[in-house]
């Protein structure tokens, strides 16, 4: 799942590629956030992958750092 919001991002900060992530994992799920880009619709991205899929947290670094979030994205709301 990839989400934008206006949250503020929480759990560990980390910095990947010159960006900073924060990581916090919950109930078998692990959730990455990070901020928009300048350009970008304001607001928080967050991508969410259950535990067991094996998946590296850099990995999903790698890959939320590639999410471009384009001008008809609306924030979720919930």
């Amino acid at each position: 799942m990839i989400l934008v919001d206006g949250h503020r991002p929480s759990g560990e900060q980390v910095t990947f590629g010159g960006r900073d992530f924060w990581v916090r994992n919950s109930s078998g799920y692990t959730m990455i956030d990070t901020l928009t880009r300048p350009g970008e619709p304001g607001g928080r991205i967050s991508v969410q992958f259950p535990d067991d899929t094996g998946w590296a947290q850099e990995t999903m670094l790698e890959f939320l750092a590639g999410v471009q979030v384009g001008s008809g994205a609306v924030q979720g709301v919930g």
